[in-house]
């Protein structure tokens, strides 16, 4: 009742300024005009469940970037997974007076009520970590998005492993295979799939693979990927345990943020495809904001992250570059 009525008023405003020459809402949501640049200080971010670790840390890489550029994040959480209360943060959004929305919903279906919606209230919109469809085709719509996809992940991790054995001359047939997995969402199982098909396209047979960190005496080498740093790095200490050289294990995981710490001691672990803040945050608050501000439509063509390859060679570079030395203590506990 309360959101009704603010933008019942909204709207009787509107009327009134428009009876005496006045059009609010041109100068508040159009971003081309009178050809000028347009006020970015107030942004919309809307997402479920803010409190969540990883949506957390992107709030905060978020807020770095809207310090720099003189913004107001309007945090508006969705209450639910579902098309109402999609569309109810979408009008809360709006009635923040926001010239600019970033958009996680709960819903891939949810894509025609959030493009219809912003679109009727002049509002540039990217969506991020969740693409969206159309609910009845299930086509992805054509709109600004930044995320993933979790088989490129999986296929880049698997390949950077085989081409580091290569590097140092290993046979394949002397080396062993660990897609060291749980069971946790569709989207390790993704990475996790893409990774066995990558070695196999790559001459590996399906019984040099296993799930379990065992059998190390089975194999002179070994490689240990994974979709998440957690099981990779406990299949990495199974190794040690079983006596295996750490010049002998090759360790890549997709995440990062839990394995930093490994990077910067000696093992087997040899590197992470980091998936960071900068780029799900910092470089996506920056990007909706400098379109709006020049009066350019955000590039609705969608955008992948495929990661950082990040080993102890280049991890002092990265960290600057990955801005990793502003991570908060909790971070290193979230796997994205």
């Amino acid at each position: 009742m309360t959101l009704m009525r603010g933008i019942s008023s909204a709207l009787a405003l509107v009327a009134l300024l428009s009876a005496t020459g006045c059009n609010p809402t041109k100068s508040q949501r159009d971003p081309t005009s009178g050809g000028r640049q347009v006020s970015v200080r107030d942004i919309a971010v809307a997402m479920p469940n803010p409190d969540d670790p990883w949506r957390k840390l992107q709030l905060e890489y978020m807020n770095l970037a809207a310090k720099e550029v003189g913004s107001t994040i309007h945090l508006v959480t969705v209450n639910g997974a579902s098309n109402a209360l999609v569309k109810e943060a979408v009008g809360a959004a709006s009635a923040t007076r926001s010239t600019g929305l970033i958009i996680e919903s709960p819903l891939e279906e949810a894509g025609l009520i959030i493009r219809d919606d912003t679109e009727r209230f002049g509002i540039p919109t990217m969506a991020i970590n969740t693409r969206l469809r159309d609910a009845e085709s299930k086509r992805y719509l054509d709109m600004p998005f930044f995320g993933v996809n979790n088989r490129d992940l999986g296929a880049f991790a698997a390949n950077g492993a085989i081409n580091e054995a290569t590097k140092r001359g290993w046979k394949s047939s002397e080396t062993g295979v660990i897609i060291s997995m749980t069971s946790d969402g569709a989207k390790l199982q993704q990475r996790g799939s893409a990774m066995k098909e990558t070695f196999i396209a790559s001459g590996y047979s399906a019984s040099q693979i296993q799930s379990q960190a065992s059998d190390f005496k089975k194999y002179k080498n070994w490689l240990i990927v994974g979709g998440a740093d957690a099981p990779v790095l406990s299949a990495v200490r199974a190794s040690e345990a079983a006596g295996v050289p750490a010049q002998q294990v090759i360790g890549v995981s997709i995440g990062g943020l839990g394995a930093l710490d490994e990077l910067n001691k000696p093992s087997g672990y040899y590197a992470a495809v980091l998936i960071g803040p900068k780029a799900h945050a910092y470089d996506v608050f920056k990007r909706v904001v400098n379109a709006i501000k020049n009066g350019l439509a955000i590039d609705p063509i969608p955008t992948f992250n495929n990661g950082v390859w990040l080993t102890r060679d280049n991890l002092a570079k990265e960290t600057k570059e990955q801005m990793l030395d502003k991570l908060p203590d909790y971070a290193k506990s979230i796997q994205p």
